[in-house]
């Protein structure tokens, strides 16, 4: 910090760690609601990243050749040299990933600082360019943004994309100096991190519109830390369902995967999210940003509208701990099929992590095809596919888009699974997928087939060990595993074939490939079949006996637990939000105004 003051000149440093006592709450609560005044008053924000490492010199000269990459005009651009201008200076490729600046460059994104919930403020608030500084070495954070923007839109095989999304997540942040609703906020932040569990929603308060004025914060957003962590989380989240008459909040309870639970986590409210443990599972939902009346920035859901547009319907006198909802009852949860995954959580970030869970997700999703082909036998076998592919993407396209207006949906799903199937012709007749593949090319109902007994996939953890916890037919697991699930490599690693294939669905190639990638939905959750035959998407922690229902003012439909005794003459449990085909357009809500029914949530 020396090194940024002039010898002859006299300098006003803050400094939080310093001029903050950490350990006085009363100092931290005052601080905390001028963090946003202090920013935007500073003259230059310093972001000191630490005592200098070997890579962070290489790190910073790659982000300085990206940065004037980023400058040039793309091909259909024109822009005439300068006199004298050397070629090499207009090259548009980046340095080839053998440069071992590429390595630098994302051990420098792996900080912890990148991670951490009070950085975002720094970056967003701040009048000025922000100044990284580790070691004797620096830069500019707009460098750091524009560089990166560019190698993600253009080469985004050269940075961990696990690492990339959540820089992407400050970016996008800091793209714009208005403010954000709260609620949006929490949303975008939930991977980051904080020493106290409280400042998940402190350190947000200096960017939320409601907290715009520090002299005029709302009661429940206070920063107070004399209370608890349960206490905090449980105002917020009432608070934003009563501000904005929705219950999009309450799609972030139940994503941590099949541990959402700590020590102490029955003394939390089911209904109110848990900010500090792990993130695991994605949105079931695609969202973009709004821009409201009153300047506030928003994120709001795009194509999911289960309960009609209605406004959540809240009784406000009822306990605090309580939260009393009115909705309709939509079924119970008669199967649950075998979860991708429940007792791993993203505790990293590295993208080999995420490819290793995909390819084991990929190995499980034809097995789970055949679960689903017996429990809908009922139905014809092309709607069993669209129904199969839109539930297990959650209705959405690798670009977030509704898979439901696009005619090719089901014809890339079925691409995967015949990709995904032995193809030797002379093992045909013996392989447990010989059916299902006949089914698939022929268009029939597997139903008029023999149906086939399935062995568990050979190269990842077995299904059947799942099956009795999840309530699965027994008779699925009887063959021998002496067949080959899927073709691998000599390493050992599945292939799945992404050759476009003829389809029925159209004249289009169905293209395996735009299935694969758009099933991060399936990620730390389960597929389910209701009393009513509805497939559905839901969380990993669910079990038969659940009710999904469509509480008012969501736009997704909800999985709740019967309590046992307690208090109340019949209360619920929220387990999480879920996708269910049939129900996410307010066809559940049209002409049943006489089934609405009130949920105490505990």
């Amino acid at each position: 910090m020396i090194g940024m003051t002039l010898a002859d000149s006299r300098a006003f440093l803050g400094i939080d760690q310093i001029c903050i006592d950490q350990k006085n709450f009363a100092e931290r609560m005052q601080q905390v609601r001028l963090m946003r005044a202090i920013y935007q008053r500073a003259q230059n924000t310093v972001i000191w990243l630490g005592p200098d490492e070997s890579s962070v010199r290489e790190a910073f000269s790659l982000v300085n050749d990206l940065y004037q990459l980023s400058r040039v005009p793309q091909r259909n651009e024109r822009r005439p040299l300068a006199q004298g201008q050397p070629l090499a200076e207009i090259m548009t490729q980046p340095p080839p990933e053998e440069d071992k600046r590429w390595a630098s460059l994302s051990r420098f994104l792996d900080l912890p600082w990148f991670e951490r919930c009070w950085i975002i403020q720094e970056v967003v608030v701040s009048q000025g360019d922000p100044v990284i500084l580790c070691g004797g070495h620096q830069t500019l954070w707009s460098r750091v943004k524009e560089s990166l923007e560019w190698v993600a839109q253009t080469h985004a095989r050269l940075l961990n994309t696990e690492r990339m999304r959540l820089v992407k997540g400050i970016f996008e942040l800091t793209s714009t100096k208005d403010v954000w609703e709260l609620q949006s906020l929490l949303h975008s932040t939930r991977s980051f991190q904080a020493k106290d569990p409280r400042d998940k929603v402190f350190a947000l308060l200096g960017l939320a519109g409601e907290s715009r004025a520090p002299d005029h914060w709302p009661k429940a957003l206070m920063p107070n830390y004399d209370r608890s962590t349960r206490d905090v989380y449980t105002e917020v989240t009432r608070y934003c369902i009563q501000k904005t008459r929705t219950l999009s909040i309450l799609s972030q309870v139940g994503t941590s995967g099949a541990k959402d639970v700590d020590k102490d986590s029955q003394q939390y409210p089911s209904w109110v999210p848990r900010w500090d443990l792990p993130h695991s599972a994605s949105s079931l939902s695609a969202y973009t940003t709004v821009q409201t009346g009153n300047d506030w920035r928003m994120l709001v859901e795009r194509h999911n509208n289960a309960s009609k547009d209605l406004p959540v319907s809240l009784d406000a006198y009822s306990s605090p701990d309580v939260l009393r909802l009115e909705g309709i009852r939509v079924s119970t949860v008669e199967s649950c099929l075998p979860a991708a995954f429940p007792d791993q959580v993203r505790s990293n970030s590295t993208a080999s992590f995420t490819a290793d869970i995909h390819s084991k997700l990929l190995k499980n999703i034809p097995e789970l095809y055949e679960m689903c082909q017996l429990r809908l036998s009922h139905l014809p076998a092309a709607d069993i596919l669209k129904r199969f592919a839109m539930v297990t993407t959650a209705g959405l396209t690798a670009r977030q888009e509704a898979a439901r207006h696009d005619p090719m949906h089901a014809a890339h799903a079925r691409a995967f699974l015949l990709s995904a199937a032995p193809k030797t012709p002379e093992t045909d007749s013996q392989n447990p997928m010989y059916s299902l593949r006949t089914a698939l090319r022929s268009n029939l109902s597997v139903s008029t087939l023999t149906t086939p007994t399935i062995s568990p996939p050979a190269s990842t953890e077995s299904l059947a060990s799942k099956a009795s916890a999840s309530h699965s037919h027994p008779h699925l697991y009887t063959r021998s595993s002496s067949n080959a699930w899927l073709t691998a490599t000599s390493t050992g690693t599945p292939t799945y074939g992404t050759r476009a294939l003829d389809s029925p669905f159209g004249e289009q190639k169905a293209d395996a490939a735009r299935y694969t990638s758009a099933l991060s939905p399936m990620i730390h959750r389960r597929l389910f079949v209701t009393s009513e035959r509805q497939l559905g998407l839901g969380p990993v922690a669910m079990m038969s006996g659940d009710v999904v229902v469509v509480l008012f003012g969501g736009r997704v439909p909800f999985v709740l637990r019967r309590t046992e005794g307690g208090e109340q003459e019949e209360s619920w449990r929220l387990v999480g939000e879920c996708y269910v085909d049939g129900v996410m357009g307010s066809e559940i809500v049209e002409g049943r105004e006489a089934e609405h029914e009130w949920f105490d949530l505990v």
